[in-house]
């Protein structure tokens, strides 16, 4: 059975004003807790809203994927969503001389941000260069 994240309201703040909800669990089931605001510098509409585009992406993994724990690819992101949305994504080294990696790394943007997953490419040239390689690809498989 795969489990659903709760959704409740954001938790009350820890003795540090930390809001520290948990979402999810990892492979090994422990609970994972992801850090969404401080009382200081973040207001509660805002932590919320984090909590739940974690807490959606969770579910969405989780159905997608046939698994009730976090994916190992997909944690990273989540963790930047605590941080605050939208995710802006630069390309990596490997992606700016290897249209390979930049292929890869577009369609993993593209497939977080059919899940709803607010996410911006900041660099027009990653993803010209990795549309442009799943185009010849797909191209030339077809002929």
């Amino acid at each position: 059975m795969i489990r659903k994240s709760y959704r409740g309201d954001l938790p009350k703040p820890d003795s540090q004003g930390r809001y520290r909800p948990a979402v999810g669990q990892l492979r090994d089931g422990r609970v994972r807790r992801f850090q969404v605001g401080n009382v200081k510098d973040t207001t509660q509409a805002e932590a919320q809203r984090r909590l739940d585009y974690i807490r959606d992406l969770y579910d969405r993994q989780c159905t997608e994927l046939g698994i009730d724990y976090w994916a190992d690819w997909t944690l990273p992101w989540a963790i930047r969503l605590a941080a605050g949305p939208p995710i802006k994504v630069y390309p990596s080294e490997d992606a700016q001389t290897n249209s390979g990696q930049a292929a890869e790394e577009v369609s993993i943007v593209r497939r977080l941000q059919s899940w709803g997953i607010p996410i911006e490419i900041c660099d027009t040239d990653l993803l010209s260069s990795g549309n442009r390689f799943i185009f010849v690809t797909r191209r030339s498989r077809q002929t």
